[in-house]
């Protein structure tokens, strides 16, 4: 039950944010987009000519292999045939675009200074409910629901990853929840 009601937290706590103006992610969605931003930070070189189909580029970054599927300038969530090293030198500084397409100018800088320590972390980044991104600074965000507190290990954590994230913690209250169901 106490699941439940923290999921429930959790998405009650994401919209508030959104209609705030934060950009805000789930740990394995903001694990991603840093991965991306440290692919784009270490490719280099000018897109030449674009791939005749969609494919997944195996790019070498400091913390292991990024594997990203590019087509038309975007960057896919589905898979691809894997590019053979050749291709891969040939294609991978058409990732440049559709990364800065995808991603705001602010954020991208932000993400680019931190992705590669970040995600030395990436155990504690997963335990992390929330992400979240507002007037140039990143937040990890935890959500407490009704009357729950901050654990020990929840502090241990904002203070290792404090560097790069700001803490923030976001309080729901669902004691009185209304909900009307009506026939149509």
């Amino acid at each position: 039950m106490n699941s439940v009601i923290g999921r429930a937290g959790e998405c009650i706590a994401e919209e508030y944010l959104k209609t705030r103006g934060f950009l805000v992610w789930r740990p394995g969605d903001f694990i991603r987009l840093l991965e991306v931003v440290l692919a784009y930070s270490v490719v280099s070189g000018e897109c030449r000519e674009e791939p005749k189909e969609p494919i997944t580029l195996a790019i070498p970054t400091p913390v292991g292999y990024v594997s990203v599927t590019y087509w038309r300038g975007r960057c896919l969530s589905e898979g691809a045939r894997t590019a053979t090293p050749l291709e891969a030198s040939l294609y991978a500084p058409c990732l440049k675009k559709c990364v800065e397409e995808a991603i705001d100018r602010p954020l991208l800088h932000v993400l680019s200074s931190a992705a590669a320590e970040l995600l030395q972390y990436r155990a504690a980044l997963r335990t992390v409910d929330l992400f979240a991104f507002r007037d140039g600074a990143l937040y990890a965000v935890e959500v407490k629901t009704n009357s729950g507190k901050l654990t020990e290990s929840q502090l241990e954590k904002a203070s290792v990853l404090r560097r790069w994230l700001k803490p923030l913690v976001v309080r729901v209250y669902l004691q009185n929840p209304l909900v009307e169901i009506r026939p149509q």
